[in-house]
This record gives structure tokens, sequence and C-alpha cells, in this order.
């Protein structure tokens, strides 16, 4: 069981899901392509202490420069004074990829699960956990994304899907597990976590 890729050790996933918010590490290879594409979609990045901090609502996520790794979720404090400059773009799910869904919703304590659409940018069927509205799980249903990060990385959050708000426009996305259609940021690999812009 890898519980400390999926979140903090002292931590369940269903405290995480529940926390009002949620601080998510993102290790990647190339953090300032990313950024770049991310402000394309018209999120709000800063420097932070040991990378770039992108806000999310109440939620932020971080991103440093290493060699690709599973999202590390932790609950966190709401950052003072960022309501008053609310930014539009927000996490809309935390996706934990798994290759057997009833071990691993048994496993993390996620006792309740709906089915949900079918995530063909992914490749991969999809279960909301019903105990909150932020966390899917996923299971390959294809040898495509991931599939190919599972393989790498193992079991654990290996997908973020964010909604960049009204003003951006989504051109050329597939459907996803959260039934609007997305585009993975970054460039193509099937064997790395995956940011999902809806």
């Amino acid at each position: 069981m890898r519980a400390a890729a999926v979140c903090n050790r002292s931590t369940g996933i269903p405290t995480v899901a529940a926390a009002l918010s949620v601080c998510i590490t993102a290790h990647m290879p190339d953090p300032p392509g990313l950024v770049m594409l991310l402000e394309g979609y018209g999120f709000q990045v800063a420097p932070g202490v040991e990378g770039m901090d992108i806000a999310l609502g109440d939620d932020m996520l971080s991103i440093r420069t290493a060699v690709a790794a599973p999202f590390a979720v932790d609950p966190c404090r709401p950052v003072p004074g960022r309501a008053q400059a609310r930014p539009e773009g927000r996490l809309a799910a935390i996706g934990l990829a798994t290759v057997d869904h009833q071990r691993f919703a048994g496993d993390h304590g996620l006792r309740s699960l709906d089915p949900g659409p079918h995530d063909d940018l992914l490749g991969a069927r999809s279960w909301r956990w019903t105990g909150g509205d932020r966390l899917v799980l996923l299971e390959p249903s294809t040898e495509g994304r991931l599939a190919g990060a599972l393989a790498r990385l193992g079991e654990g959050a290996l997908v973020i899907y964010l909604s960049p708000g009204a003003a951006a426009r989504i051109e050329g996305g597939r459907a996803t597990a959260l039934s609007a259609p997305g585009i993975v940021l970054g460039p193509p690999s099937l064997r790395a976590a995956m940011m999902v812009v809806l």
C-alpha cells in the first residue's frame, strides 16, 4: 500500500477530500513550461518558497522541479487575504489511479462509490466518492495515459483536474471523468502524473 503517494501519512484520503483547503505538490521535470501553459489558461502563478505556487480558490498547487512523481495532497489552512483576490481557477477534483478500484476503496476507507463517466482522455473508468465531490477513482480501461502512469509511478494521486473558469476556452478536448471535455497539460507522456484542464 502506497498511502504516502496519496496523502500525508498522518491523514486519510477522506480527511483530505473533506478538507476545506488542500495543498497539492507537483514534482515535474519542466515547471517553467507547465507554468506558461497554466498562465495561458488564466491561472494566477506566483513565486513560492521552493518553486511556483498557483492559487486555486482556497486550495494551492505548488510546482517543484523534480523527476516526475505522484502528487502529494495534504490538508492545509487557507492563506489569509486570499479571498479578497480570489482567482477564477479552481481545483475540480483529484484523480486517484488504481488497478483495482474496489480494493483501493476498501484500503482507504472510501466505502461508497458511484460509477462515473468514462474518461476517454486518460483511457479510464471512473467512480466518484459519495462522501465528497473532490475524489475520483480511476482504473485503466485501455493502454493509454493512465495505464502508463500507473506502470511507472504506482497507485495514488496521479491526476488533478483543474477548472480555469469561464474566461478560458478549451478546444479539442476529450471526455473526462468529470463529464466536461479536457486536455492534458504539458508534453505528451504515458508515464507521468497529469494535470487536466477542463
